[in-house]
Formats: C-alpha cells, structure tokens, sequence
C-alpha cells in the first residue's frame, strides 16, 4: 500500500495503491476545456473526417476499403490562446491506437485563418503508439497569439491507423483565449457596426465578405427614414415626424381648455393690493405647465406669455390663486396663493389673458383698450365671472362677467369687510336650478324661480266676515278691518243699499228699458249672471 502505480488515468497524478488495493491518483487541475475545431485538407472516397464522439473525445480513421490507398489529411484545430504570460504548459491526453500505421503530429501555429494548409506549422512531437501523454508546450510561451493542431497525414501505402483521443486538457499556467475575428483586418465579426463613410446610410455593419456598408435614408437630403422624428419648427404641433414626402410634420395640439379665468382682483389695502386673478381647474391636469398667464397695461396690446405655471398637478374643481402680493393676499382673503409673479402686479384698468400650449384660450379684459371708465374697469375692486361661461378664447365676452364698480373691495380691512366682498371661489360651470316659491297664489311667488324649494308663504285676512278676506291666505297677516255688509250696492236699483259693500244679488230694477241688465249698470255682461242665477228658478208673485 503506498507503492507508485497507474491508475490509467491521464488526469490524475501521483498514482499510489491504495487500502483496498487499487490504484487511484490525485485529479489534475486543468484549465478551462479546449475548444477544438475539425478542419480538412485532404479526405478519401469515404469522406473520413475527424469526429467529435460528443464525450470529449475524437475519433480518427483513414480506412477505405481493401486496397484503398487514398492519402487523408485530417486535422483538429484548438481556439486561440494568448501564451504572453504563461511559463509552465503542459497539454495532457491520452491516445487508443489500432493498427500502427500512422503517425499522429501535435504542431503549433501562430497565425490561423480556418485554413489548416495555408498556415505555417511547427511540431511539438509525433505520437503513433497507444498511452496517456504530456506535451511540453514552453515553446509556446510569449506568444500573443497560438492555436494547437492534431494532424492525422497518412497516404495509405502501408493501411492507416484508427485515432481515438481522450481527456484532453491543458495544466500549468492556463493562457488567456484569444478572439478570433471573422475579419481579422478590420478586426471585427460579420453584423458587427462600422463606419462606411457614406452620411447617407445608416445601420452600416460588417457584411460577409468583411467591407462596410449601410442601409439608404428613405429621405437623403435630411437624412432621415420615414417616421422619424423631426422638429417643424410649429409650437403648436406635436410628435413631428418625417412624412412620405420627405417633409417635416406634427400633429397639432388638441387644447384640453381645462383652465377658466373666473376672477381679477384689485385690492383696497396699501398700495392697491392685493392684485392677481382666479382661475378654475375644469378637469384634472397633470402638467400645470403647459398653461400660462399674461397681464396687458393700458391696453397696449399682447405681450404673449409671461408666466408660465409649474409642472404641478391640478385636480377638477380646484381653484388657483395667482398674486403679486403673497403677504397682503394671505391678510386680505385669509388663505394662502398657489403662485406668486410679478406678472399679476395689474392695475383694475389692465386685462389679462390665459394661455394653453401657447395660445390664448381666455381672456379677461380688452387687450387693446385701458380699462379706465368702462364697464369693465375693477379699480379697488373685482370681475367674477358667471355661472356656465368660459373660457372665452381670445374675445373678452364682457356679458359673461359681474363687477363689484370702482372701489367695491373699500369699506373694510379684508375681504369679508368690504362694501362687496370678492366671491372667492363660487364660480360654477354649470348654473345651479333656482330655487324659491313657484305658486302664483302665494305671497312671495317667484317667478325667477324652477325648483319649489318650499318656502311659499301665503299672508293675508283669512276671517271671510271681512271684505279683505283671501281664500289662498294660511297666514293672518292683520289686514282685515271692513267688515262684509250684504246688499244691494247698485244705487240705481229700487232697493239700493248705501251701507252695503258686497252685492247679494238681492237689486230690484222697475221700468227697466233693458230686461237682462240684473245688476243695472246699464250692460248685459258676465256680472248679470250672478242676479239670474240667484233668481233663477223662483216664482213671481
């Protein structure tokens, strides 16, 4: 036990038996496999190659027949391997030989194209006898670039040799893989990306036969396909693209109209101020900042957008208060702004306009006109805009505004004081129904009014004894004072009655020139329906 042996295996080392007898080594450390490829210079008329059993092993056989003697040139070729820092390299493999008729060559090469017979080849031992083998590889060391070849030659006077090649590896220093190029000038593989000079293609890659070339622009001139993007220089388009003309081209904006100016403000304390506008969030809005805002100086015209709001959001229903003035509009109004910009340091003589995208989609105001002593001036005081109006685009619509006049804000130290307090956030997109008494018999009927919200109240005499009886009247509300006196009030009948003030129907007309005249006003009408009435059906005396 102890003693050196074999256990016939190529890679392991310092075989020794062992308790039970056997013979067992120690596992060499190997490096990484070797990638072999099987290349052929010459073949006979069997096409015998070398094959690849799949197991790590390599099979060799130039038979072909009874009295075939056909010359085979075979060969395995290793990938490349950078030897520049490797000292100690040894291949190790074992061999299984029938027949001993040919000689297998272990070379080297320092430069190999995929072509075995163009390459220039140096052996580094010939093997022709079964057996486990180490090849001494120094003479590979320092070279940058080395590919290993197994050459089975044979011309087959004398038969051929069957090869089998097993657990093949390389020990010692393990050298780095080399990269092959598919074209080794440009130093690059077939699809790879390159240049080919032409500013009128593009995707230019390695093609098969190793020259650079690339795919035409559908638009030369602008170098450009088809669909890609481009700038038209349009603010008011987006997603331009490169159109089948060639021509730059984007979609134009769809304004969403999600802002409404619903108020300007001028306030009363020190200085004018605070000043600033309203405006009202009609849908959500995820990007305030393609809105924005501009004021206009006694009427001077547009001066385009000068604010433009943060890319904040915005949900529907908000209001957003923009000011000059933070410290006194948080005094005045009792809550805090969104934004402050000194673009809403307005005068109530100055209009202001609401952008979207770059273009006006509201305005308060007429930009080419000073506000002072028209309808619409808000000096010291307000514009609120009506229910279901807006945005107006670029017309001012002065029908759909109210005003406090010229100093409505005075009168108070802040908005709930004033002679007609701002209505800060009341505007509404569509108008609420109004609500209020509807039937014409009450005492307070609105006619304004399409909702009955039950607030009809019915005043009046409701004691019937008196002449300012109402029959409609729930409520007393102490107007009767003449008491009913039934009669004959008809002073030209025979037995008018001076004291009575409600007519009984009780008249007697005598010599009357006109028979159907019950009441002797003098006209046969409706009235004298009530005095036949009364006596129709009574017998004369």
């Amino acid at each position: 036990i102890g003693d050196s042996c074999d256990d016939g295996d190529g890679l392991t080392e310092n075989d020794t038996l062992q308790g039970d007898c056997s013979c067992a080594g120690t596992a060499v450390v190997t490096c990484d496999p070797i990638v072999w490829s099987i290349a052929t210079v010459a073949t006979n008329g069997d096409g015998d190659v070398w094959i690849d059993n799949f197991d790590g092993s390599y099979s060799a056989n130039g038979y072909c027949g009874g009295g075939c003697a056909e010359p085979v040139d075979l060969w395995l070729v290793s990938n490349g391997f950078d030897y520049s820092a490797v000292t100690t390299s040894n291949l190790l493999f074992e061999l299984v030989e029938d027949f001993a008729a040919t000689t297998l060559d272990l070379q080297y090469t320092t430069s190999y194209a995929g072509d075995p017979a163009a390459a220039t080849w140096t052996s580094l031992g010939t093997y022709d006898a079964a057996g486990s083998f180490s090849a001494d590889l120094a003479a590979l060391t320092g070279s940058s670039e080395v590919y290993l070849g197994l050459q089975y030659a044979d011309d087959g006077a004398d038969g051929y040799s069957g090869f089998t090649l097993s657990n093949i590896a390389l020990t010692g220093d393990c050298p780095a893989d080399v990269t092959v190029f598919e074209c080794p000038t440009e130093m690059a593989n077939f699809g790879d990306s390159c240049d080919d000079a032409d500013a009128t293609t593009f995707d230019d890659i390695i093609l098969g036969d190793c020259t650079c070339a690339g795919t035409a622009f559908d638009c030369p001139t602008e170098l450009a396909n088809f669909g890609d993007a481009c700038d038209d220089a349009n603010a008011m388009t987006t997603s331009d693209i490169i159109q089948g003309d060639c021509s730059c081209a984007g979609t134009p904006f769809v304004l969403a109209n999600d802002l409404i100016i619903t108020a300007v403000f001028d306030g009363s304390l020190p200085g004018g101020t605070p000043k600033g506008v309203e405006v009202y969030v009609v849908n959500e809005i995820t990007d305030l900042s393609v809105y924005g805002l501009a004021s206009i100086t006694n009427g001077q015209g547009s001066p385009g957008q000068e604010f433009t709001f943060p890319a904040d959001p915005a949900a529907a229903g908000d209001f957003i208060y923009v000011t000059a003035n933070d410290l006194d509009f948080d005094t005045f109004f009792g809550f805090g702004e969104n934004y402050v910009t000194g673009v809403m340091g307005i005068n109530g003589d100055d209009a202001i306009e609401l952008y979207e995208q770059g273009t006006v989609i509201d305005v308060f105001g007429e930009i080419d006109n000073d506000g002072t002593g028209t309808a619409w001036e808000y000096q010291d005081g307000w514009a609120y805009r009506n229910c279901e109006t807006g945005p107006d685009g670029s017309t001012f619509v002065e029908a759909n505004w109210s005003f406090s006049g010229v100093n409505g804000l005075e009168g108070g130290t802040d908005n709930a004081t004033a002679a007609s307090p701002l209505p800060v956030g009341s505007y509404m997109t569509t108008c609420a129904a109004m609500g209020g008494c509807i039937d014409e018999n009450a005492s307070n009927y609105d006619m304004a009014a399409v909702i009955d919200d039950g607030s009809c109240e019915y005043l009046g005499c409701t004691d019937y004894l008196f002449v300012e009886y109402n029959p409609y009247a729930l409520t007393d509300d102490g107007s009767c004072s003449v008491l009913v006196v039934l009669g004959c009030i008809y002073d030209s009948a025979d037995n008018y009655d001076v004291s009575a003030n409600v007519d009984d129907d009780s008249c007697i007309f005598s010599g009357n020139s006109c028979p159907g005249d019950f009441t002797g006003d003098g006209f046969i009408n409706v009235s004298d329906l009530g005095g036949f009435l009364g006596a129709f059906g009574t017998e004369c005396e």
